[in-house]
């Protein structure tokens, strides 16, 4: 498996520090691979990628970054992987994966990734966690 987006846990945590589950991710969801970056949908509470002004609730954090295998095309039916859904750890920001979206989009959406702890600014030694990146 290729983990490019992941830089490193910070200094002295375990992999069972940051949080990973297994999601669901919805039947049309497509492609997507390691590091790709997910939403969840409202009505569902299954994972599609993320879409600038998504009506869906899936534009809307928290966020989630695909750990395991992606999926080369569009899903045909409803599948399972792990994801990081919560740090300590630092995400690779050139490295994640985002689907259709514009530069302004990505920053907008990176600023929920700052706060929750799952994505550092280079040289940063702490991030705020008041749950309000916006």
């Amino acid at each position: 498996m290729d983990y490019d987006f992941l830089i490193h846990r910070p200094h002295g945590h375990t992999k069972d520090e940051f949080v990973v589950e297994a999601i669901t991710i919805a039947a049309g969801t497509g492609p997507f691979a390691a590091g790709s970056v997910m939403g969840k949908v409202t009505a569902s509470g299954k994972y599609v990628t993320v879409r600038a002004g998504a009506t869906d609730g899936s534009w809307n954090p928290p966020y989630a970054v695909i750990l395991d295998d992606g999926y080369p095309g569009r899903l045909t039916e409803d599948v399972t992987r792990l994801a990081i859904v919560a740090g300590p750890v630092q995400l690779k920001r050139e490295a994640l994966l985002w689907q259709d979206m514009s530069r302004d989009q990505i920053d907008m959406a990176e600023r929920y990734l700052l706060a929750s702890g799952m994505l550092r600014a280079p040289g940063a030694s702490a991030m705020a966690h008041d749950g309000n990146p916006f």
